[in-house]
C-alpha cells in the first residue's frame, strides 16, 4: 500500500434496526494528495463515510491507512455561535493564512448546478464607511467589522442604493458571503463579496 492512499475493500454498513444498507461491498483507493468532495443529499452516507474511516462504526471490510484523519465540523468550535467563520478557521488551522483558505475553496471550482459556490455568514458585523462606487454607480464598498475590531473589505453588487440606505440605517447586521482573495501591487488580502443582508 501507498503511504499516503486510503484502501477500502468489500466495505458495507447499515445502522443497526435499518434494513438497507449505506455501504455495500465498496472496494476503492482514495489518495490523499488528492482535493475531494462528496457531494449528495442529506442522509446519503456522506458523514458516515467520514466517521466510518475514523473507525466510530463497526463495519463489514477492510479499510488500510497510514494517515491520520480528523473529522470536520469540530463540535467544540461549532458550538460557540458567537464566533465568526475565520476565528473558527484560525482555531481549527492557526498556520493557514486566511488566504490560503480562499485558494483551496477556488479548488473546488467551477461552480454552479450541483455544485454550489460555499457561502459564509456572520452576524452582528458593524458596517464601516459604505460607498458606492463604479461609472455607472452599481458598485458598493465597505468595511465589517466583527465584535473584536476585526475588519474585512467587503464588495456588494446587487441593488446597491437599497443595500447602502439599510447599512446607514442599521450600522449592525448579519450577512452571507463568499471570500475571495484581493491581490494589488502585491498585497494580498481577503475581500467577501456579499450575497444576503439583513
Amino acid at each position: 500500500m501507498n503511504m499516503s492512499q486510503i484502501q477500502i475493500s468489500g466495505l458495507t454498513f447499515a445502522y443497526e434496526g435499518s434494513y438497507d444498507n449505506i455501504f455495500e461491498n465498496v472496494s476503492l483507493c482514495l489518495d490523499t494528495d488528492w482535493k475531494l468532495g462528496f457531494i449528495g443529499r442529506n442522509g446519503k452516507g456522506k458523514s458516515t463515510f467520514l466517521k466510518l474511516l475514523l473507525r466510530e462504526y463497526e463495519y463489514e471490510g477492510k479499510i488500510r491507512t497510514s494517515v491520520p484523519m480528523e473529522y470536520f465540523p469540530y463540535t467544540d468550535v461549532t458550538a460557540d455561535e458567537e464566533r465568526e467563520t475565520f476565528q473558527v478557521l484560525e482555531r481549527i488551522r492557526p498556520e493557514h493564512e486566511q488566504w490560503k483558505v480562499c485558494r483551496e475553496l477556488e479548488l473546488l471550482e467551477p461552480f454552479g448546478k450541483g455544485n454550489q459556490k460555499p457561502l459564509f455568514a456572520e452576524r452582528n458585523l458593524r458596517v464601516v464607511s459604505p460607498r458606492i462606487f463604479g461609472k455607472n454607480r452599481n458598485v458598493l464598498k465597505c468595511r465589517l467589522e466583527d465584535m473584536q475590531g476585526n475588519q474585512m473589505e467587503a464588495v456588494y453588487f446587487g441593488d446597491v442604493e437599497k443595500c447602502l440606505k439599510t447599512m446607514e440605517e442599521k450600522k449592525v447586521m448579519s450577512f452571507t458571503y463568499y471570500p475571495s482573495i484581493n491581490e494589488y501591487m502585491g498585497r494580498r488580502s481577503i475581500q467577501i463579496t456579499i450575497v444576503n443582508y439583513q
